[in-house]
């Protein structure tokens, strides 16, 4: 498989009748897993490593849900997040994160996300996530 450099997209799709899951990390190997790996799971998978490609990604294709890195930013400096909820605002969005003291990942009013998940994740939890939030799951 080629490497993944900043900005490119990848496409995992395992069945294109599976509901779409956008990856959003600028870390390419972590991102690169997760999609991956959701992709074995049966889920279609998309891997953008910066949230200018995600946004262009989202106004190209389907997507179901978005895992997207905490921190993020776009090119004007807004956090991706931020972005995300005023063009998408019923997008189901979970957070990945290894930050213990960001802001955003403290669910609340507040909080553009309606899950949190700390890295790393196990595979079935993500699985799980994702399944949840295709079924319209929020937080309350």
């Amino acid at each position: 498989m080629p490497p993944i450099v900043a900005g490119q997209r990848r496409e995992v799709s395992v069945d294109p009748a599976t509901p779409g899951v956008l990856i959003v990390d600028y870390h390419p190997l972590v991102g690169g897993v997760v999609a991956e790996g959701l992709g074995s799971l049966g889920h279609r998978a998309w891997y953008c490593s910066s949230a200018e490609a995600a946004l262009a990604c989202l106004a190209e294709r389907p997507v179901g849900v978005v895992l997207a890195e905490v921190g993020l930013t776009c090119y004007d400096g807004e956090p991706f997040t931020r972005r995300l909820r005023q063009h998408y605002p019923d997008l189901p969005l979970a957070l990945l994160t290894g930050w213990l003291d960001h802001p955003e990942t403290t669910l609340g009013p507040h909080t553009t996300a309606r899950l949190v998940l700390r890295k790393p994740v196990r595979l079935e939890r993500l699985d799980l996530a994702v399944r949840a939030l295709q079924l319209g799951w929020r937080e309350v």
